[in-house]
């Protein structure tokens, strides 16, 4: 009995043409399906009639016990026009979408973390902004003390973290809300603490 192994010519693959196909067991009746693919920086013409791969026969020193046509699972037999993946369809379908979904998953989540980072950098920086503005105001146009002007800034401290946890709130996906909830919970509660211990 002899196996048949599908192989790229040499000068397609130089050309960058890169040819795959499986290896045909004895027994196994069927067309040959083949993965064309153009890897070179060039676009390459097909046509039919072109010569880009070539199959090489082994001659195997041991019979097979059952071979391929005799298996119970030989889902590619007589496959005289392509199937796809055949009987596993079910089963490979699953998983390209576990990977599928994955994929997504993590794209999203970087997404996330890009927008957090950029609306957490302009928060602080209006952040900064208000507390100069307001306290360059309080200084030169009216008579504070020390007291009003620590109270006063607090408060300004305590709404922006307010902002920023609702921001992170909105953009977070549903099971990191929770997380994210507890975050601003836990800040806003300290920072009202303080406000209240200093007034």
């Amino acid at each position: 009995m002899i196996l048949g192994r599908i192989a790229e010519k040499n000068s397609r693959m130089r050309q960058g043409l890169k040819v795959d196909g499986p290896h045909y067991q004895p027994g196994h009746v069927t067309y040959a399906f083949l993965r064309v693919q153009n890897i070179s920086s060039q676009i390459i013409l097909l046509a039919q009639g072109m010569r880009i791969a070539q199959i090489i026969f082994e001659q195997l020193t041991q019979i097979p016990d059952v071979p391929y046509s005799a298996q119970p699972k030989a889902a590619f037999q007589d496959e005289v026009r392509y199937k796809g993946l055949g009987n596993y369809k079910e089963d490979y379908e699953k998983e390209t979408r576990k990977e599928v979904k994955r994929t997504k998953e993590d794209i999203e989540r970087l997404s996330q973390k890009i927008y957090a980072n950029v609306l957490t950098i302009m928060g602080i920086m209006v952040a900064i902004f208000a507390l100069l503005t307001i306290n360059y105001q309080a200084f030169t146009q009216a008579a504070v003390d020390f007291r009003y002007i620590w109270v006063m800034n607090l408060t300004l401290a305590l709404c922006i973290v307010i902002m920023l946890g609702l921001i992170l709130i909105f953009i977070n996906k549903p099971e990191n809300k929770k997380n994210s909830l507890d975050l601003h919970w836990n800040i806003s509660v300290t920072c009202n603490s303080d406000s209240n211990c200093e007034s």
